[in-house]
């Protein structure tokens, strides 16, 4: 249903028109299914019945081909006027089924296409509809439409707005002064335990949640923007959570500029790399430990293997034991006769 507000304004101008009956419906479509009007909002007055049924059914009705023929011009943004006394019989059967002398119908338009149309019967007597009140209905199309497009960009802007809390990318805003306070933050900052609130009602507080270990670091490479060619930066450094844990963050920097060059805001991605910086600190344990005990096992095999070479290589003096007697002691012997 269109909001309150618009459905007074349709009653309203279809008083001030002298009209008996307003409506307002939707086209419905559907891939590889025919056109369909949904009711969206209406007026009449007690003496002119509504006859939604036989409206909303103009489409597939059996006056549906002369409806169709003769509504053409609204699909492409140009309104259409009917009375009972100028059409053909098809059609004015339709009108009959309707009780209706004369309509006036315009399109709504949004980004361009065809939504729906809207309407002013006259039911009581046959009528020409003025320049005048032409125009009346199609400036109330237009702001039905625009207002139409605002409430689609309002429920993409909170859907999209909903994902990003739900994420664990945090976004933020810092204007491009020295001490770059912070005039944004995303509300899922409260994954880690902070309240965006109070980040925001103290610009700098930020600077405390980065570890102590990384702070130069980040202040540099921030400081770095305030260049007018410098290029966005990513750091990747830790960050405090409430509890005083760290999380490894990959902090995406872009600067933004006027015309002059000068930083005007840095806008910022944070995306949690904690797993990543894990499993990377894991396979780099392995390797060290591999590097610094492998190499020595298989130094000390070959050295085994090679001595046991040399004792089966070497010439046995007269009078020597068995090689199995211990290292060296049947060459010193020999060396003794």
């Amino acid at each position: 249903m269109l909001h309150e507000a618009i459905a007074h304004s349709l009653e309203r101008v279809a008083r001030v028109v002298r009209a008996d009956r307003m409506f307002v419906f939707e086209a419905a479509h559907s891939p590889g299914a025919p056109l369909q009007l949904l009711h969206r909002n209406s007026w009449h007055t007690p003496e002119a019945p509504l006859e939604l049924a036989a409206m909303l059914g103009a489409l597939w009705g059996p006056d549906a081909d002369a409806y169709r023929a003769w509504s053409a011009p609204l699909l492409v943004g140009e309104a259409v006027t009917g009375g009972i006394d100028t059409s053909n019989a098809q059609l004015k059967a339709y009108f009959e089924r309707l009780k209706l002398r004369s309509t006036l119908i315009v399109p709504i338009m949004v980004e361009g296409r065809f939504w729906g149309p809207i309407g002013f019967d006259a039911c009581r007597d046959a009528r020409r509809w003025s320049a005048a009140e032409i125009d009346i209905l199609k400036t109330l199309a237009e702001l039905i439409g625009a207002s139409l497009m605002r409430e689609r960009y309002l429920n993409e802007l909170t859907n999209a707005n909903a994902i990003v809390q739900n994420s664990p990318t945090i976004l933020l805003r810092l204007r491009g002064e020295p001490s770059f306070p912070m005039i944004y933050v995303s509300h899922n900052i409260k994954l880690l335990g902070h309240d965006p609130k109070l980040l925001l009602s103290s610009p700098t507080l930020y600077h405390g949640l980065v570890h102590p270990e990384d702070r130069s670091r980040v202040q540099a490479a921030l400081a770095e923007l305030l260049r007018p060619e410098a290029p966005a930066v990513t750091i990747e450094h830790r960050l405090l959570t409430s509890s005083g844990s760290a999380h490894w963050v990959e902090n995406r920097c872009t600067p933004v500029r006027d015309s002059n060059g000068r930083l005007v805001e840095i806008e910022g991605i944070l995306v949690d790399v904690t797993e990543r910086k894990a499993a990377e600190d894991k396979i780099r344990r392995h390797r060290d430990g591999t590097g610094n005990h492998a190499p020595r096992e298989r130094t000390r095999h070959r050295g085994h293997r090679r001595r046991r070479r040399d004792r089966r290589a070497a010439p046995t003096a007269p009078g020597a034991g068995h090689t199995d007697q211990g290292p060296g002691t049947p060459l010193q012997h020999g060396a003794a006769d």
